[in-house]
């Protein structure tokens, strides 16, 4: 299976650059944390491609746009 990739496009500076893809929640579909994605778009749940921010991020559809 190919990794999945993206690129941050949201306003926040922070966040910019590109991460990969380790999950995505799709709506109607449970979050994690007792919550359930009612936002009618997909959730990407992403890993820093350069590990430079630690952690694991969760970004809405419309501000990461996919890397071929």
């Amino acid at each position: 299976m190919k990794t999945k990739k993206v690129k941050y496009i949201g306003n926040i500076s922070y966040f910019e650059g590109n991460y990969i893809v380790k999950n995505v929640i799709h709506d109607g579909e449970p979050i994690g944390n007792g919550e359930i994605n009612n936002s009618g778009k997909d959730i990407y749940v992403c890993e820093e491609e350069n590990m430079g921010v630690p952690g694991v991020w969760i970004f809405r559809e419309d501000e990461v746009e996919k890397i071929k």
